[in-house]
């Protein structure tokens, strides 16, 4: 399991990445530093947020099989390729079960209490939605657990 702590002391209007954009609100601050801390596109709202979040949650491809219905081998390698470049890698190289540590998040709730939710309504969101869409009865379904250090 990989451990990443989100200190929200450290959620800044500020470029976390190369994009060379600065944020214009707390919102899209927080967007950005935890993408960035996710090794996930940051972007600007939350609809691709959730999605990219998405992306945290599978498993990584280490095999071409028949039965994930690709299109063809060179599909398959494609989005393999594309795909695996997101996230935090453990020591083998491939995405790995998470653990959130929300570190300052209290101050963080108490001064931006919507955008706080809202965060968190997307990550337990996506944990629950993404358990519908497991292709190999969970197995392909990476663990993402959150707590909340006071």
């Amino acid at each position: 399991m990989i451990e990443v702590v989100i200190d929200f002391n450290k959620v800044e209007l500020k470029d976390y990445g190369d994009a060379g954009y600065v944020p214009s609100n707390i919102k899209e601050a927080v967007i950005n530093y935890v993408s960035h801390k996710l090794n996930i596109p940051e972007v600007g709202n939350w609809d691709a947020f959730r999605d990219n979040i998405w992306i945290l949650r599978y498993k990584e491809w280490i095999e071409y099989r028949e039965k994930d219905e690709w299109e063809s081998y060179e599909e398959y390698l494609e989005e393999k390729e594309l795909n695996s470049q997101y996230g935090v890698k453990n020591e083998q190289g491939l995405r790995d079960d998470l653990k959130l540590i929300f570190v300052n998040f209290q101050p963080f709730f108490l001064k931006y209490r919507s955008v706080a939710c809202q965060l968190l309504e997307i990550l337990f969101g996506v944990i629950e939605e993404t358990k519908k869409y497991s292709t190999d009865d969970g197995d392909d379904i990476l663990k993402m657990d959150i707590y909340i250090k006071s």
